[in-house]
């Protein structure tokens, strides 16, 4: 670090030598670099690192610490010549946010006497040369420029052109589906924040028949192997599966809600699937094609809250709902299933709280202060003068908010004129005791509305499916006795105007066909009916008053 650290402290310049190692694994200046490769600096320098922690800094403080320093870093054009500077002054910068107040102290005591000594004479300490060597030889030359080499096959330079993130090799994917075995899973672990494959690649997993489990931060996903064969839109090249931890001030703000009642276990983590286009845009993919697993890694000081049932799964959509999920000890994970992405994290509680009452309904029109005007006003008004939808607080209905499955499923029993069903009768993991939705959503499993994901979770919180929706309501309609029955050449010309209809599932064929048939539920752009596409709260009324409007009165 030569003649600049004769101006600054021994402090200072331990903090600087115990940071700049981070971007020696990939030069900071390029995108996502530092806080993608948090892991490889951990394997590649555990004894720096070991320090760290030894000295009370926590692994979450220091990968926010890195993911911040990087975002300080975008735009810096990082040269030999100015690396020093740049990187002391960034770091320094970064360090005054108070919630990084351990790491100071902690880098400071990671040093030997005889480091910092040599540090302030301007020499390297002899066991942190290695690290200096590595900051080298990533670092660009002093006339800077475009070309930056990229690792592995996701490749660099400059010149203008799109890059696209690397995959897994041929070779790793070939041991990975070898080590599997007949039984499955391959296993496969990403370095950053996401795992990229090939089309072709996903496809040779797909034909083993086997299920996929993905690890990327701590973070695992099983994938079935029915969920791996995709539908991809033109031009697409690659799959991506990404995974990212929230950082320090946004898991603060996303915990503001819970605050007392439950603690975090672990990160706030963000799923999300998608392709790749040649060009390395990307199209998301809302949904899965269908249910995979989610792994949770439990702390280790939380393993005995876990295994009395405190921990548990929760998603965040605005406000945090229980998963549930089931906890074991074997591989210190809490799972769960999904159909979609989204942010999801472990809550322990801390204190039991008391059942939330249940919304109550809307009794007049008009009180609804954000649908005026609104397309779907008056069926939003009518649905709730009958007690049949409510707000959600405040005088709003919150017409384009989404929809979950436990206030669709509740919406439906209320049609259906059901009570709420005692506690005992609802067995699903995933529905907590004191959830407002819990007795409709019981009583409407019991009536033969709706069924659960599987057998023991409902999967309350998730977004509820155009085609889920249309088989509820199929279910409706038929249990008041209208006739609900369809043959195949009638599921076939109901269904034939739908330009997706080879993608709408088995077994909600008849139903969206039904839908169709009953002019309850038409396509959306483009003439397709889009069968995994979500639903607002506006849509989801209109539908169900369309229903209403063919119950016997």
């Amino acid at each position: 670090m030569k003649k600049l650290f004769y101006r600054w402290g021994a402090n200072l310049i331990a903090l600087t030598f115990m940071f700049s190692l981070m971007s020696a694994c990939i030069p900071p200046a390029s995108a996502g670099s530092l806080y993608d490769n948090y892991n490889q600096l951990v394997n590649q320098f555990p004894g720096y690192v070991d320090k760290l922690k030894q000295n009370g800094v926590s692994d979450q403080e220091l990968r926010n610490f890195v993911q911040d320093l990087d975002k300080a870093l975008q735009g810096k054009q990082l040269t030999s010549s100015n690396y020093n500077e740049t990187m002391l002054n960034t770091i320094l910068e970064v360090a005054k946010d108070p919630q990084y107040s351990n790491i100071k102290p902690a880098a400071v005591n990671s040093l030997s006497n005889q480091d910092i000594s040599q540090i302030v004479s301007g020499q390297v300490p002899d066991d942190l040369k290695n690290v200096e060597t590595a900051v080298k030889n990533v670092v660009p030359p002093v006339s800077g420029g475009g070309g930056g080499g990229g690792g592995g096959g996701g490749g660099g330079g400059g010149g203008g052109g799109s890059v696209l993130p690397a995959t897994i090799s041929d070779s790793v994917l070939n041991a990975a589906i070898q080590s599997a075995g007949a039984a499955g899973p391959v296993t496969l672990t990403a370095a950053g924040d996401s795992l990229n494959l090939t089309l072709d690649q996903l496809n040779r997993i797909q034909q083993t028949g086997l299920s996929l489990l993905v690890n990327i931060h701590g973070m695992q996903v099983l994938l079935p192997s029915a969920v791996l064969k995709i539908s991809p839109p033109s031009g697409a090249v690659q799959f991506q599966l990404t995974v990212q931890q929230a950082v320090y001030q946004d898991v603060q703000d996303l915990l503001q809600s819970v605050s007392g009642r439950c603690k975090l276990d672990g990160n706030v983590y963000t799923l999300a699937a998608g392709t790749l286009a040649g060009d390395g845009s990307v199209q998301s993919m809302p949904q899965f094609g269908g249910q995979v697993t989610v792994l949770l890694p439990v702390p280790a000081a939380a393993q005995n809250a876990a295994a009395s049932g405190k921990v548990k799964a929760w998603r965040y959509l605005g406000e945090w709902t229980e998963m549930g999920g089931t906890y074991d000890s074997t591989s210190g994970t809490v799972s769960f299933a999904t159909q979609q992405g989204g942010k999801y994290a472990l809550l322990e509680t801390l204190v039991q709280p008391q059942p939330q009452p249940q919304p109550q309904p809307q009794s007049q029109p008009g009180q609804f202060t954000d649908i005026n005007g609104h397309w779907a006003q008056q069926e939003i008004d009518a649905m709730a003068v009958k007690g049949f939808v409510s707000g959600v607080g405040e005088g709003k209905f919150a017409p384009e908010a989404t929809i979950t499955r436990a206030e669709f499923a509740t919406i439906l029993a209320r049609m259906a004129g059901l009570t709420a069903a005692p506690d005992g009768a609802v067995r699903f993991s995933d529905v907590p005791a004191n959830a407002w939705y819990r007795g409709m959503v019981g009583a409407a499993v019991k009536a033969g509305l709706v069924s659960g994901v599987s057998a023991h979770q409902f999967a309350p919180g998730e977004l509820i499916t155009r085609e889920q929706m249309a088989a509820m309501m199929v279910r409706l309609m038929a249990r008041d006795g209208l006739d609900m029955t369809i043959s195949n050449s009638g599921i076939s010309g109901a269904l034939a105007p739908f330009g997706d209809a080879g993608g709408i599932s088995s077994w909600a064929r008849s139903s969206v066909a039904l839908m169709a048939r009953w002019q309850i539920m038409g396509g959306r752009e483009n003439g397709k009916f889009v069968p995994r596409g979500n639903a607002t709260r506006a849509e989801a009324t209109v539908v169900l008053y369309r229903v209403l409007q063919k119950l016997p009165q």
